[in-house]
């Protein structure tokens, strides 16, 4: 009797371990259709829902965490407003797209049991992998487009912006800065030199990624995430992992450097410095445009948002798309959605201390960085930001979770 319920167990954890690696690597497939217009992502959420249902039905156990109760009914009433707007704006396949694209956040908040972080960070690393490895190859003619790709053009310019995989050089940022948050975890938490040389290249490949993407909100959040990372210096001067000893400081220079070795050799350099000089012409008076558009018809809202159809432009900010789009009760749940999370991602920063704490400031960092993209881009409606963030609640879950002393804060081992 006990071998079957010990099968039984194996099978449960196998099965989750199953759901979440499929879920988070076929993230970059989210525009490969297959029949009826479906996308690869959206039959693996699919599929991962039926497990989803068989685990609770079967185990009959919900491995929901009270202590993101309040994170649960903030995204649950945001949706609320989402779909009662859309319905209202008669956009109501937005809300089926919707539950598809932030189903891997309900994921993690219900259904995923805190597991070895193996489970999720590998495959969500070779996914960025094969992302990042089409963009380079649509940069030297190798790989031709797919049809539902473009390349970001820019006017009176000759750099292109490579997307690989993903059209939206906001949510393919979003996903190259998780890619990026992923090796920087399982760097720390690799036990053998190979694993840890596998993570440095994949690194560079992930910021070369970044560099050729040519969106300037892309490099902001990757800077953003290396200077907070190395900022955390003044709290945590080395982190000590299996006897070897690693300064934050020392990595960030080092992950800098990097970006400047790949400028150079890519024949890039005369390009990024292009980019820059022309950046308030190429971005900053746009999106200021842009924005100025959306807060002049704040007059007409009520409460479930105004007619996007009336701005001329894409709103490039997502809370300012949020408010005008979906009103102001939703950018207020939108909003105390992310100051939940990153009041946990805080509080694990003050309250862990090791390794754990090396996690909790790898997260937040890739948090803030997230952040940026998001004011520089619509990204409430991407697969990625809600994936991204499904990730951030499974490291949360698994570095609060308690080992069976009881005690607060004494925390199982990685």
């Amino acid at each position: 009797m006990s071998n079957v319920s010990i099968n039984n167990k194996n099978t449960e954890e196998n099965l989750r371990k199953l759901s979440i690696a499929l879920l988070l690597f076929s993230v970059p497939l989210q525009s490969f259709t297959l029949i009826f217009g479906v996308s690869v992502y959206e039959i693996v959420s699919l599929l991962v829902f039926i497990i989803s249902i068989f685990l609770v039905f079967n185990y009959q156990e919900v491995t929901f965490w009270r202590k993101h109760l309040t994170t649960l009914l903030l995204f649950l009433l945001f949706t609320i407003f989402y779909s009662l707007s859309k319905i209202a704006h008669e956009e109501i396949l937005n809300i089926i797209q919707f539950l598809f694209w932030s189903f891997s956040f309900l994921y993690a908040l219900i259904i995923y049991r805190p597991l070895a972080l193996n489970a999720f960070l590998w495959p969500v690393l070779w996914g960025v992998v094969i992302m990042v490895t089409v963009a380079v190859g649509h940069q030297f003619d190798i790989i031709p487009l797919f049809d539902f790709e473009r390349i970001a053009t820019f006017r009176e310019s000759n750099y292109k912006g490579f997307t690989g995989l993903i059209s939206s050089r906001g949510a393919y940022g979003i996903w190259l800065i998780t890619g990026l948050m992923s090796t920087f975890l399982l760097f720390f938490l690799a036990n053998s030199k190979a694993k840890k040389i596998l993570t440095i290249a994949i690194a560079f490949l992930i910021i070369y990624g970044v560099v050729i993407t040519f969106s300037r909100s892309t490099w902001v959040a990757a800077i953003i995430f290396i200077l907070v990372f190395s900022f955390f210096k003044i709290f945590t001067r080395n982190v000590v992992l299996s006897g070897e000893r690693f300064p934050l400081f020392a990595i960030a220079i080092t992950m800098s450097f990097a970006i400047f070795i790949v400028l150079i050799f890519s024949g890039l350099i005369g390009n990024l410095i292009e980019a820059v000089v022309n950046i308030r012409k190429s971005s900053v008076d746009i999106r200021l445009t842009t924005y100025l558009e959306g807060l002049s018809i704040i007059k007409d809202l009520n409460l479930l948002g105004a007619d996007a159809s009336k701005l001329q432009r894409v709103i490039h900010n997502a809370y300012i798309a949020i408010l005008v789009e979906l009103g102001y009760p939703a950018l207020v749940l939108f909003i105390l959605l992310n100051l939940s999370i990153a009041y946990w991602l805080v509080k694990c920063i003050l309250r862990l201390s090791s390794m754990r704490r090396t996690i909790a400031i790898i997260a937040f960092s890739g948090f803030l960085a997230v952040q940026v993209e998001l004011n520089l881009f619509r990204g409430y409606e991407s697969i990625t930001y809600w994936a991204f963030l499904s990730q951030i609640v499974i490291l949360l879950r698994y570095l609060r979770t308690p080992i069976a002393t009881g005690k607060k804060y004494n925390l199982v081992n990685p």
